[in-house]
């Protein structure tokens, strides 16, 4: 009787440094979590309002660029959303790749932002502007010529961006083109609200019927 009472004890014992063990663990990866979270929540504020800036300034140019179903582009105006694009694409991936670092996001979901994004900055630096490098969105050396495709699909990135220009907005009213409008950064971070957008974002991308290279083919 004596021996089973010990094995109960020691049993229980062990499940005892089991637990505490568990615990400790859990709760030093919470911490390391948060130390992290900390040490980059600059940085994250950084990548956000350069994403966010991108996306309100396209939205921008196609308000000045499309006019009853005709398209007018200048060179600049051109230029400017190729490098938008390259900014979304490059920042919303930073940022994914910071939120699942963070164990804030599904690291098995795919970014689909960035990939939308990239889609559409290849097609305006080599099918719009014309540059022979790819991803090359400096100015075009002539005039933009828009046969009806390439204003068709002009006209579709501009529902893209009015679409994702409302997103952003719905969760941070304060962003514009120009950079930081005075919005509390700090309380976007804090309050998990950067993860929320790129999860708004990612979702209208993969509900918007978006498919590989539809638009640089």
């Amino acid at each position: 009787m004596l021996t089973k009472n010990r094995l109960i004890i020691a049993i229980l014992g062990v499940c005892i440094i089991l637990s505490i063990a568990s615990t400790y663990a859990a709760f030093t990866l919470y911490q390391e979590n948060k130390n992290y979270e900390k040490a980059i929540s600059s940085e994250i504020a950084t990548t956000l309002n350069t994403l966010l800036s991108a996306i309100m300034d396209n939205e921008e140019i196609f308000d000045k660029i499309i006019d009853g179903g005709k398209v007018k582009l200048s060179p600049d105006q051109a230029s400017n959303m190729c490098y938008n694009f390259e900014t979304m694409s490059v920042e919303s991936q930073n940022l994914f790749t910071m939120a699942t670092d963070l164990n804030k996001y599904d690291s098995l979901m795919n970014n689909t932002t960035a990939n939308m994004a990239q889609d559409i900055h290849f097609f305006l630096a080599r099918l719009v502007i014309g540059n022979g490098l790819l991803g090359d969105c400096s100015l075009a050396t002539a005039d933009i010529s828009l046969d009806e495709e390439k204003t068709n699909k002009l006209i579709q990135i501009s529902d893209i961006s009015t679409q994702l220009a409302g997103i952003v907005r719905n969760r941070v009213p304060e962003a514009a083109s120009k950079g930081d409008t005075g919005a509390d950064w700090n309380n976007i971070v804090n309050d998990k609200i950067w993860v929320e957008l790129i999860k708004d974002l990612s979702v209208y991308a993969n509900d918007s019927g978006w498919i590989i290279n539809q638009f640089f083919n």
